[in-house]
């Protein structure tokens, strides 16, 4: 990936998690909004997620780090995904 283009990712990765968080749920959610404990996400739809990111982002997510700490708002999400960003 070129520095650009991973920079653009880098500051629109907000946006792209917001989109995708919403598609899940039918709604926009605040950054810091609970996803799982208020139940709007669950096992299933952070599969989803994760399988969009990852088709929308060009990246891997082991199965090992979808978990509620990395899950748990659109804030961590981010804050996670930009350690997979090479």
């Amino acid at each position: 990936m070129k520095l650009n283009q991973l920079l653009r990712l880098v500051a629109n990765l907000s946006e792209i998690v917001h989109e995708e968080v919403a598609n899940l749920v039918f709604r926009s959610v605040a950054p810091d909004e609970q996803l799982l404990e208020s139940g709007l996400l669950d096992s299933i739809t952070v599969v989803d997620l994760s399988v969009a990111l990852e088709e929308h982002l060009d990246i891997k997510i082991p199965f090992t780090d979808i978990d509620a700490t990395n899950f748990q708002t659109v804030n961590s999400i981010c804050n996670y995904l930009q350690t997979l960003i090479p």
